[in-house]
């Protein structure tokens, strides 16, 4: 009886055979070969000499990789799932596409939290609260890096701006998603989400996702680098 109601949805979804690398993990980046020489480079750091790929598995520091490299790559896979749907791949893409929409959002919180986790697999701070990426957090970090901590700082305001969005999407609204005008596209209303007396200001979702998932890429890069003082 249920069956009938159900839809089958298939994503085509890349990938490719990569050598196996331990600081993937499972993450979808290993799948489309993300920075591959970074992270051979990590791996090699990670191993030390006669001890080989059992070292890097002993390196405390490799959880928290794993963990970020993790989440990143879910943003990837939100990304390329969200595009496939703006294109009208499946038969729900509206419905769908909110679904993954928010979760990309999730996801992009979650990243931003497993870069704090890393910084601290690092420096060890001793945060009073959860470690999270937050302003005490930062705080503490200035006093272990200085260079860091500014270079979060910088980057501050469009992390915020995505806790606002999610904030908004769990708590409060069930922001607006259309197809726009013949052609395929996806609009989101992100601007009423900050103040609803606006007017309706839609954005191109797709593109919003690409943007934000290369912010925090460039930030998982740098803090990776600095982690592993490459």
């Amino acid at each position: 009886m249920w069956a009938m109601w159900m839809t089958r949805v298939s994503y085509a979804i890349n990938g490719e055979s990569t050598e196996f690398n331990p600081v993937y993990l499972q993450s979808y980046l290993g799948a489309i070969g993300w920075k591959k020489e970074l992270v051979s480079l990590v791996q090699d750091h990670l191993e030390t000499s006669g001890e080989g790929i059992s070292q890097v598995f002993a390196d405390e520091r490799l959880g928290g990789i794993q963990n970020a490299l993790e989440k990143l790559g879910m943003l990837y896979l939100g990304e390329e799932i969200i595009e496939q749907e703006a294109c009208g791949s499946t038969s729900m893409s509206q419905l769908l596409a909110k679904f993954h929409l928010y979760h990309w959002l999730y996801d992009c919180v979650a990243c931003l939290d497993a870069i704090a986790c890393l910084l601290n697999s690092k420096y060890k701070i001793e945060s009073p609260r959860k470690v999270a990426m937050n302003k005490p957090f930062i705080e503490l970090l200035a006093k272990e890096s200085e260079s860091l901590s500014r270079l979060i700082e910088k980057n501050y305001d469009w992390m915020q701006e995505l806790k606002r969005m999610r904030d908004k999407v769990i708590h409060r609204e069930s922001p607006l998603i259309t197809g726009g005008g013949a052609g395929p596209s996806l609009f989101m209303d992100f601007e009423r989400m900050f103040d609803p007396s606006l007017d309706l200001n839609r954005v191109d979702a797709p593109k919003m996702v690409q943007e934000y998932t290369q912010k925090i890429d460039w930030i998982v890069t740098e803090i990776l680098r600095a982690v592993m003082d490459l």
